[in-house]
């Protein structure tokens, strides 16, 4: 027989043996709610996927149109508590399909108005995540890399991604990596030696620029700025700062100087600081910048600025009140002083000197309605 004929028709026969489609369900719960994913298992990705979640029973979300982005494969399915909210979210966890890209979270959460589920998705890119109770409080930490580096200034498998830690807030997720600084240090620490242990220039710029977005979040642009200066002496250097700096300001690593985040009603609770107001003074605003967390407090007897260090976890407790020469908090030889703007006195700014010098100058209240 023609070899050239019996190949044709082995590969003929071949391509009629294709795997079958194989049906699989997975399924988790925790107390009343149940979740149920089942799918077609082809070659290469699913086909047919449907996302089932119950609760005491009843079916309350059944959905087969899932995500834009295409599942070719589930990574986990979960039933578990991501937040204050004692009731369960359910997380399903997919992978788009690629070399190494891209995972991508469905978090569903119960609605008691609605008696329905809502959905929050959170992209994840290359890095994927990994779930850590960080500070010990029985609500878990999403540990992750932040994935806008990847390809940003070399290529992927050159790339190196700075710390991202993120917690699921009331159906929103939100970013938590700067409350966490001894682990940001730590990445920086092994980002710096995996620039001191490469030859290869990509590798060092990527290195150089996920050590720089970490000495952001620590607070230490500075010396950051002048440590990657003195250490990248590539013929494109000039260019690297200048894009290094753009893309830092792009993906929010550089902020504008004493930016405040402040915290809505259901958030200030988590502080700790709101029901530390002196006694007849009551709660106006609450919030974080890079250095610390606080609450302001305000009376007949004026207003208190009650601030916790994010890097040491000291207190300190500031009074300000028109004309009170006591307008200050002293620890050794660094004096905290509350101050307004000349002529607008809701806005309200922390500043920090040590020596006569001004070390630090932050919004603390731009208007009392800011929460």
């Amino acid at each position: 027989m023609n070899k050239l004929f019996l190949f044709a028709i082995i590969a003929i026969g071949s391509m009629g043996f294709a795997t079958p489609a194989v049906a699989e369900t997975k399924t988790a719960e925790s107390g009343n709610v149940r979740a149920e994913f089942s799918y077609q298992s082809q070659d290469f990705c699913l086909d047919d996927a449907q996302l089932q979640i119950s609760r005491d029973g009843e079916i309350l979300l059944n959905q087969s149109s899932l995500t834009e982005f295409g599942i070719c494969r589930l990574t986990d399915l979960q039933v578990r508590n991501l937040d204050v909210n004692p009731e369960p979210e359910v997380i399903l966890d997919i992978y788009t399909g690629g070399a190494h890209c891209c995972w991508v979270s469905m978090i569903y959460r119960y609605d008691a108005a609605q008696d329905a589920y809502t959905l929050t998705e959170q992209f994840w890119g290359n890095a994927g995540y990994e779930f850590k109770d960080l500070n010990q409080d029985n609500i878990p930490e999403f540990l992750t890399r932040d994935d806008s580096f990847a390809y940003a200034f070399t290529s992927y498998a050159g790339s190196s991604f700075p710390l991202q830690i993120w917690q699921y807030r009331n159906g929103k997720m939100v970013d938590v990596t700067r409350s966490y600084p001894q682990l940001i240090y730590n990445d920086a620490y092994q980002l710096w030696q995996r620039y001191t242990e490469t030859d290869y220039p990509g590798v060092a710029r990527g290195a150089l620029a996920a050590y720089l977005a970490d000495k952001y979040m620590l607070g230490q642009s500075e010396d950051g700025w002048q440590r990657v200066r003195q250490a990248y002496q590539g013929n494109d250097r000039e260019s690297f700062f200048k894009d290094l700096r753009k893309f830092l300001q792009q993906t929010g690593y550089i902020r504008n100087s004493g930016d405040t985040a402040y915290y809505r009603l259901a958030e200030v609770e988590q502080t700790g600081l709101y029901n530390q107001c002196p006694q007849e003074t009551s709660l106006r605003t609450a919030g974080e910048t890079d250095n610390y967390r606080f609450a302001i407090c305000a009376g007949e007897s004026g207003q208190y600025y009650l601030g916790q260090s994010k890097r040491t976890g000291d207190s300190i407790t500031v009074k300000h009140k028109q004309d009170d020469p006591e307008n200050s908090f002293r620890r050794g030889d660094t004096v905290y002083r509350l101050q307004t703007d000349e002529g607008d006195s809701a806005n309200l700014y922390l500043e920090v000197y040590q020596n006569n010098q001004r070390l630090l100058r932050e919004m603390a209240q731009q208007v009392y309605s800011s929460m």
